[in-house]
Order: C-alpha cells, then structure tokens, then sequence
C-alpha cells in the first residue's frame, strides 16, 4: 500500500511541476511577445504570441495579443500588395479575437 501511496504523490508532483512549467513557459512567450510588438517587430512577436496560445490555449490574453498583432500584420502586408497573405492574417486576427471573446466575454 505504502508503494501505491509513494507512486501516487510521484504522479501528482510531476503533474503540477508540468503545470507551473506550462504556465511559465507560455507566460514568458507572452512577455517576450509584448516585448517584440513595442520594439517594432510584429512578426517576431506573432510568433510568440501563437507558441503562448500554443501551450495554454484557453488564455484570452494571449489569444487576443495574437489577434492585434496578426491584424497589424494584415495591414502591412496588405500594403505591400500580399493580399493572399494579408487575407490569411486578417482571418487569423478575426478567428483569435472571436475566440478569446468567447473564452472572456466580458473582457
């Protein structure tokens, strides 16, 4: 019993060990993103933000950075006369936006 007791409480603390370290990871790709957009480099902060959405899925936040950001992208490539590239990130941004006002909609 003692064994099935000691194996249990292993799993338990390696289950939350990955869950902080999940929480770390995604939140430092988000503050590493954040850190990228105001510099002025967009397209390395989209792909911060979509690792961060990548690991916590269900975080509003980072789903809505990841729709600012692709939507700016949107515009600049746009500009650039990329429309194919700049309708992909325009739905992106739509499709981020829509479901982090679902997750939180009063966000």
């Amino acid at each position: 019993m003692q064994k099935v007791e000691a194996v249990l409480i292993i799993l338990t603390a390696g289950w939350l060990l990955n869950s902080t370290l999940a929480y770390w990871r995604a939140d430092w790709r988000f503050a590493n993103g954040e850190k990228l957009d105001k510099s002025g480099q967009a397209d390395l902060a989209f792909n911060q933000f979509q690792l961060a959405v990548k690991i916590k899925p269900h975080e509003p936040l980072y789903r809505d950075a990841l729709a600012g950001t692709a939507g700016q992208l949107a515009v600049l490539t746009y500009e650039q006369k990329n429309a194919t590239l700049a309708a992909q990130l325009q739905k992106i941004a739509i499709n981020e936006s829509d479901r982090a006002l679902t997750t939180s909609p009063y966000n």
